[in-house]
């Protein structure tokens, strides 16, 4: 009876230890498979993340435009003739028409749906998407709506009061008028839309778009780290490529410090060191809504920078190194 006891207790341990490996077994295997859906998700979001960098892109580069207009504009530096010109027609439709940023959200409502069986390893990534998706989603939609309330209210105001609105919208340039011209130069309304055009979308909506474009970055490279991929993208900065831009640069008093590293661009700018965002050769921008461009001398070699937001246009000067 007593060994018959042991054989039944061993073998109904080992029937449960069977059991235990095979549940181990089963939830591991079920753990792989959502952990390759949530890969899968992350990929999507790295996806969409990577197109709303490039819309950013061009639209750092419209608004940048937006903006020198705006301050030529307003400071009343456009003669009745430069309006009259064709190639600067844009000068005529400033505040009358805007592109915007839209954020894809597929791949991020897909995350959160596993949300409750997320494994702790991914909780900082999809704090910061709940902050970029969520936060600063909704004040960029916000803001999307309020500069289409300008553009819509300078556009019903010209129809609303001008009797030249409609031949001069169909025909175009062919029927501008001294009266439209006036219009442009002289008319409150038209000044009034400028300031409100820059105020929503300089001040505020670039300010939003230029800083999803940089969490934007920092994502991708954490979600890069997660999927344990080095992916290659074309926003990704080798310093070297810029070293023309090292130097040190100055402007009534104040001095901004470029240099490059292995990590791409920085610049000591107002007591502290920052990361910044290369858009071209010879445009960059760093986390805030200024415009930046680099200005060359007649031998195309870098002389300065142009800082411009708004009513501010400053050109530093680079400094040579026996100065």
């Amino acid at each position: 009876m007593g060994r018959y006891l042991i054989y039944a207790i061993g073998e109904v341990s080992l029937v449960i230890i069977g059991i235990m490996i095979a549940v181990w077994l089963n939830n591991l295997n079920e753990a792989k498979t959502q952990d390759l859906k949530i890969q899968s998700i992350l990929k999507q979001i790295r996806s969409e993340l990577v197109s709303t960098i490039d819309d950013s892109n061009g639209l750092i580069e419209y608004f940048g435009r937006k903006d020198s207009l705006i301050y030529v504009v307003m400071n009343r530096k456009p003669t009745r003739e430069d309006f009259k010109k064709s190639e600067n027609s844009s000068l005529r439709f400033i505040s009358m028409n805007y592109n915007t940023l839209v954020m894809q959200n597929d791949g991020f409502n897909s995350l959160m749906e596993k949300s409750e069986v997320l494994p702790n390893k991914y909780a900082p990534l999809v704090k910061g998407l709940k902050q970029l998706y969520i936060n600063f989603k909704s004040t960029l939609d916000e803001m999307n709506n309020e500069l289409l309330d300008v553009v819509n209210t300078a556009i019903d105001h010209q129809r609303e009061n001008y009797d030249w609105y409609a031949d001069y919208n169909f025909f175009g340039a062919t029927l501008l008028t001294d009266e439209i011209l006036d219009y442009y130069l002289n008319d409150n309304n038209y000044r009034n839309s400028l300031a409100d055009y820059s105020n929503i979308a300089i001040d505020n909506l670039m300010r939003y778009i230029i800083q999803i474009r940089v969490d934007a970055i920092s994502y991708i490279r954490e979600i890069d780290v997660l999927l344990e991929q080095n992916t290659q993208y074309s926003f990704d900065v080798n310093g070297s490529d810029y070293a023309h831009w090292n130097g040190t640069y100055h402007f009534e008093g104040d001095t901004v410090q470029i240099e490059n590293d292995a990590n791409g661009m920085k610049w000591f700018n107002k007591g502290e060191w920052e990361e910044i965002y290369p858009l071209s050769k010879t445009k960059f921008h760093f986390e805030s809504s200024v415009f930046l461009q680099f200005v060359n001398d007649e031998d195309g070699e870098i002389n300065g920078i142009n800082i411009h937001k708004t009513n501010t246009n400053n050109t530093y000067q680079k400094i040579a190194e026996n100065n």
